[in-house]
């Protein structure tokens, strides 16, 4: 007897999670009907090295634990601040060369692989005036920021996907041959429970 076909589950576009992402693919001037198609997956599913990296509370620990470099930020590809809400899209990198781990040495040096897409909503309202000034004027990923100056952080409402590629992210994740790539929505909320951001992380 044939077994039915597994349905996806598909993650509507209504999901207030995806704001961030609706945002940059609305900044790409990408029209509606071309978005792409986003699958829930099990966190049991995820293949290596996802199944790591896509269940770190903060993916910038996780990129530098497992590549064993440290990743920093381009100059982000948009940026709004609206109602003090910062929102920005950025691309991660590290040196490809990992004796000399230096990314913004690489980086103009075309020496980097890129390793995530992420696009973030940051409540201005709850974070101290140091990070604030940091995220315009530093390469710093804002998971280190918070790291940095000992922000203590709860993770939540990390959903593992699977996204239909579209060229908008090969461009930025350099991987043109790439069916589909792997990611995550997540919500950081500080220790009273006030949310700091609202990620989606596309990873490489």
């Amino acid at each position: 007897m044939k077994k039915s076909p597994q349905t996806k589950k598909l993650l509507p576009w209504e999901n207030e999670q995806l704001t961030t992402l609706k945002k940059f693919l609305l900044f790409q001037q990408l029209p509606a009907s071309h978005w792409p198609d986003i699958e829930l997956i099990d966190r049991g599913s995820l293949p290596k090295p996802y199944d790591f990296l896509l269940t770190q509370e903060i993916m910038t620990t996780g990129i530098s634990q497992y590549y064993h470099r440290s990743p920093k930020i381009r100059t982000p590809i948009h940026k709004q601040i609206e109602n003090n809400i910062y929102y920005r899209a950025i691309v991660m990198v590290i040196d490809k060369v990992a004796e000399r781990d230096n990314p913004d040495i690489a980086d103009p040096l075309q020496e980097t692989i890129a390793v995530e897409l992420g696009l973030i909503n940051i409540n201005l309202n709850v974070l101290p005036a140091q990070i604030i000034k940091e995220l315009d004027h530093s390469s710093i990923p804002f998971g280190s920021l918070l790291k940095n100056h000992a922000v203590k952080i709860a993770s939540s409402n990390q959903f593992p996907f699977k996204i239909q590629s579209i060229s908008i992210f090969q461009e930025h994740l350099n991987k043109r041959d790439n069916p589909f790539f792997y990611g995550r929505t997540n919500i950081l909320k500080d220790e009273n429970n006030r949310w700091l951001a609202n990620v989606v992380e596309i990873l490489a």
